[in-house]
Formats: structure tokens, C-alpha cells, sequence
């Protein structure tokens, strides 16, 4: 298990399965080769799976969560995140049952068919999503706003016409 502190830290896992967590600051967390398991702290923490099947949430801040190779699941947490899945089958977790609920995040690198978006609290299933296509130049985004009602995020590369129920799991 490693573990930041108060300071802005660089924590490092190795070719194993790793455990690590970010402090209260700025973090960048890399959990290296393995199935590793990263939890970003309340800073604004950049968090790397690099190859495995990861698990990688964020903490308080404004994170930049990235998947590598294999199956991983990122969870934004609270704060205006960016989770960007690599290659393997991913899970993008948004959970409306958290009190502090997340923030708007902005999906990257979601692979239609393959990766799932997974939705914890939310009652009304795919058909009472609200999901609008959106060109935003000045972040380089051309995708769709997915809104629930309660939380909205952004899923960068696909098309309204693209998504079906079969993207999404609802718990």
C-alpha cells in the first residue's frame, strides 16, 4: 500500500498488483503493470492505470483519471473530472446515490460496444436519460450531454444515434 501525504505527491506502484491513494494536495498517482487499485485524494490529482485491470477514483478535486490497457473502472468521485478509458473494456462509474454526488464530468475515449457507462441511483433506466449532441471547440469536444436529471456529464467521439441501453447499466 502507498499513500501521499499533505504535500503534492508522486506515488508510484510497481509490476504487482498495488494499492495507493493520493494526499490532500495535487497528486500524480501511476499504478504501473498489475490490477492495481488508485484513490486519488482531494486535491487535483492525475491518476494512471498503465496496464491491468484498475480501478481508479477520484477524491474532492478537478481529477484527470486515465485507464491504460485492460479493463478498468473509473470513478470520478466529486469535482468537474476527466476519466479517459485505453484500451480494454472499461467502466465509466457515475453514482447519484453519493451525498456528495458527482461532479460534471467529461468522458474520453469511450468505445461504443465495448465500454459501459454505469449509473448507481438512477431509478428511470436508459429511457429517461436526456442525451443531446454538443460541439464545443474550445475543449476539443464533439459528443453528446448525457443528463439524468440530477447529473450531467460528457461523453467525447459518439453521436446521439450511437448510444442505446445496451452502453449502460443501471444499479
Amino acid at each position: 500500500t502507498l499513500a501521499g501525504s499533505y504535500g503534492s505527491d508522486t506515488v508510484m506502484g510497481g509490476d504487482g498488483d498495488d494499492a495507493m491513494g493520493g494526499g490532500a494536495a495535487h497528486d500524480l498517482l501511476r499504478g504501473g503493470a498489475g490490477n492495481d487499485a488508485i484513490g486519488a485524494g482531494d486535491g487535483n490529482d492525475t491518476a494512471h492505470g498503465d496496464d491491468g485491470d484498475d480501478f481508479i477514483g477520484g477524491g474532492a478535486g478537478d481529477d484527470l483519471l486515465m485507464g491504460g490497457d485492460g479493463a478498468d473502472t473509473l470513478n470520478g468521485g466529486e469535482g468537474r473530472d476527466t476519466l479517459v478509458g485505453g484500451a480494454g473494456t472499461d467502466v465509466f462509474v457515475f453514482n447519484l446515490a453519493d451525498p456528495t454526488g458527482p461532479g460534471n464530468e467529461l468522458v474520453r475515449g469511450f468505445e461504443l460496444g465495448e465500454d459501459m457507462i454505469r449509473l448507481i441511483g438512477h431509478a428511470g433506466g436508459f429511457d429517461a436519460l436526456e442525451i443531446t449532441g454538443m460541439d464545443v471547440p474550445t475543449l476539443d469536444f464533439s459528443g453528446v450531454l448525457v443528463s439524468t436529471g440530477e447529473l450531467s456529464f460528457l461523453i467525447d467521439g459518439v453521436e446521439v444515434a450511437d448510444l442505446s441501453a445496451a452502453d449502460f447499466t443501471f444499479l
